[in-house]
């Protein structure tokens, strides 16, 4: 099959020649009224924009993106059902949201021991997919139970992809308890919390990198070196329907935190960064509407 350089076809045009196309189009209209929006944070966004430089890219991993599928039933049997029923259908991995913690939208599975991990997890193949636990402060019990549930079953726990991480500052400002500051595999800056609550991109980006340089600072203080701290600290943000803007702040969450590393200095590692689907874009009761904003936002 051969290759079809359509755009040879036509000369380059410009942004110029493009507004004066649009408003020709528009007929009198105010392109700027009619085409450009502007963010809570007062950002224009441009219908069409011009080719730039840009910043410099910070490192990313290179194994990409991967789809954790959220695990959230209350009954052990019955999230397994679902998790094993997500896996076979795709998901690449699996995020166990633990029952009681005051997470978005009050679900969760009631684990409590390696026996309920173990009815959760049935079946699963724990050392061949990313796990995360979303627990807040049952972080440090949930991922207990895990590790007994890997040493039952001869599996070594270094050699699972799994994510554990406290987030002690995100669960004071959900008014739960003052978690004490010290971890054993790392923190989460999360900024779902202010999102969920309303907050802007701008806001939460400022939540979730000012919630990280806390954690840095405290595992500074543990005498741990920013330039391995930084592989501890992982972020999660909420994307919505706005595909464009929430790719647009996951971007900035990278460029931030490499920024602070690098004043910090050190060098910028990649940012284990995490994207959860926004809760608060979702009707109360229309299902349809949220299976177009829940598609554009996975998008």
């Amino acid at each position: 099959m051969t290759d079809l350089p359509l755009a040879e076809g036509f000369e380059p045009t410009g942004h110029d020649e493009w507004v004066a196309l649009a408003e020709q189009t528009l007929k009198g209209a105010d392109l700027e009224k009619r085409l450009v929006s502007v963010t809570y944070d007062g950002l224009r966004l441009q219908p069409v924009y011009a080719k730039g430089g840009g910043l410099a890219v910070p490192p990313r991993a290179s194994s990409g993106w991967s789809i954790l599928q959220r695990v959230d039933m209350p009954d052990p049997a019955e999230a397994n059902v679902q998790a094993l029923r997500d896996l076979e259908a795709g998901a690449s991995g699996l995020t166990i949201v633990i029952n009681g913690h005051g997470g978005p939208g009050g679900f969760g599975v009631k684990a409590r021991s390696a026996d309920d991990f173990e009815r959760l997890l049935d079946g699963v193949y724990l050392d061949m997919i990313p796990i995360r636990l979303d627990a807040g402060p049952k972080t440090a019990e949930a991922r207990s139970c895990l590790l007994e549930l890997f040493a039952r079953k001869g599996i070594d726990s270094s050699a699972v992809e799994l994510a554990v991480g406290l987030d002690p500052v995100s669960d004071m400002a959900r008014g739960g308890p003052d978690a004490a500051p010290q971890a054993e595999s790392g923190y989460l800056a999360n900024g779902r919390v202010l999102h969920n609550a309303g907050a802007s991109e701008a806001q939460e980006l400022a939540y979730v990198v000012s919630a990280a340089v806390t954690y840095l600072r405290w595992l500074e203080a543990e005498g741990d070196h920013v330039e391995h701290a930084q592989s501890r600290i992982e972020m999660v943000l909420s994307v919505d329907a706005d595909m464009f803007l929430s790719a647009a702040k996951l971007r900035a969450a990278r460029l931030l935190w490499a920024r602070v590393i690098e004043a910090c200095g050190a060098s910028p590692k990649p940012l284990r960064l995490h994207a959860e689907s926004s809760w608060r874009m979702l009707a109360r009761r229309d299902p349809h509407v949220n299976l177009l904003r829940a598609t554009a936002a996975t998008f």
